[in-house]
């Protein structure tokens, strides 16, 4: 048996001991291994199946390009918020401690899963326009789930009824990102980075930024 077939057969007996659920998720961490080191533009099908140890043809059997591959990563990543944020939703917790918990989930995912983290954001600053709509999703339910705490805390007394949900959830996202940007950028222990961050950005919202000796604009 010559070499190309030996690899040929290794891998047909490979597929048949994993289902299709486990072969994409097999892609899917390559992919983002790839994507993440080379840049979506530079990743190629040929690349991300040489990390996952697989042939082209292989690749093409569960994704029809790369964009398609790229769709899948924000598609479980948006699963796996949803999932989370159900739980914390049904949670007896209150609006104050539902956003540090969910600040904490983030912070978490970009300490864990660092380059998945870094092609979430880098990818919902700089769309690409085949899979935008799932960008553009994962990015609304990101968004939503900070502005339904907030809402929850409004209508429960808790928080101001004069802000607005929205926006503010924006600037919740736009503080933790900035954070999230800095552990790529820097030899800082990333431990050291998150410590304790969660809190002073939700302290920071719950009681301002003025002293109380100037509460004017």
């Amino acid at each position: 048996m010559s070499e190309v077939s030996l690899i040929i057969s290794r891998e047909v007996i490979a597929l048949t001991k994993k289902n299709p659920s486990e072969r994409k998720e097999e892609i899917r961490k390559a992919a983002v291994q790839v994507i993440s080191n080379l840049g979506f533009h530079k990743t190629t099908t040929d690349k991300i199946a040489e990390a996952a140890g697989l042939s082209v043809g292989t690749i093409y059997n569960y994704f029809e390009d790369k964009e398609e591959i790229l769709s899948y990563i924000f598609e479980v990543e948006r699963e796996k918020l949803k999932s989370f944020f159900s739980d914390l939703n049904d949670s007896a917790q209150s609006p104050a401690k539902k956003l540090r918990l969910l600040l904490d989930r983030h912070f978490e995912m970009a300490l864990e899963n660092k380059k998945e983290s870094k092609l979430l954001i880098d990818h919902r600053q700089m769309p690409v326009r085949k899979v935008s709509v799932e960008i553009l999703d994962y990015s609304i339910l990101l968004k939503s789930c900070f502005q339904s705490i907030l809402e929850e805390g409004i209508a429960s007394g808790g928080v101001r009824d004069d802000l607005d949900p929205e926006l503010i959830s924006g600037m919740i996202i736009g503080a933790a990102d900035s954070v999230v940007v800095k552990s790529f950028f820097t030899d800082e222990s990333p431990d050291e980075i998150f410590k304790g961050v969660s809190e002073r950005i939700i302290r920071a919202l719950l009681h301002g930024i003025l002293s109380s000796k100037n509460q004017q604009v």
